[in-house]
């Protein structure tokens, strides 16, 4: 419990770090919005190896409440002041929530958690950063191919990683074939959902294909 309310205050702070920050003129709204995306999911990937299935469960309830008077009252300006229109930030929690009611093995939430923040996040950057040639269309929404590469290497590279430090010896299932398959389909995943609905999809696509093998 110690650690929880320690990890809250944590991310409170950075909240009101970021909100400074953007209100101040050093940080732009989607900048801003990113870093709490990035950090708050990196965080809560982890809470299955130190607390329950039903206190993180609880966890994302009050995040969304959180979340959801928030968004009424305008409090932190530079999560809701995106003028793209997307309910990514409602969906966060209600995703979370959701891997957690499924309660795979822990090293399976972690990875898909990650996906949420990392894997999403530092693709999303990446490709609003590049243009021309490397752009691309899926059923009028535009893609990059840049970006979905890095998604793709990303996703890889945060399977492997969970597999191989929190997996148990008693796995056989996956191989490096699959692991560039579920990569593969996570990306493909993220390229099919808009208005922030990736950050639903790709989680529990991770969770049913890591749980599946």
């Amino acid at each position: 419990m110690t650690t929880i309310i320690l990890t809250l205050i944590g991310l409170g702070l950075l909240l009101l770090a970021t909100e400074s920050l953007w209100k101040l003129g050093y940080l732009r709204a989607e900048v801003s919005r990113k870093i709490i995306h990035v950090s708050v999911g990196s965080v809560i990937a982890f809470w299955p190896h130190f607390i329950s299935w039903q206190a993180i469960q609880l966890l994302c309830v009050g995040m969304l409440v959180a979340i959801g008077l928030s968004y009424k009252l305008k409090i932190f300006g530079s999560i809701h002041s995106v003028k793209r229109s997307t309910k990514g930030e409602l969906i966060y929690p209600i995703s979370i929530g959701l891997c957690a009611l499924l309660q795979p093995a822990a090293w399976i939430f972690t990875a898909a958690i990650l996906h949420l923040s990392i894997a999403d996040g530092i693709a999303a950057v990446v490709g609003t950063k590049v243009s021309g040639r490397t752009r691309y269309k899926i059923l009028g929404h535009e893609k990059s191919l840049i970006g979905s590469g890095v998604f793709f290497i990303i996703s890889l590279i945060i399977i492997t990683s969970c597999f191989a430090a929190f997996a148990s010896e008693d796995i056989i299932g996956i191989t490096p074939i699959t692991l560039l398959a579920i990569a593969g389909i996570a990306t493909l995943v993220e390229n099919i959902s808009w208005y922030g609905l990736d950050n639903f999809s790709v989680p529990i696509t991770i969770v049913l294909l890591l749980s599946a093998v």
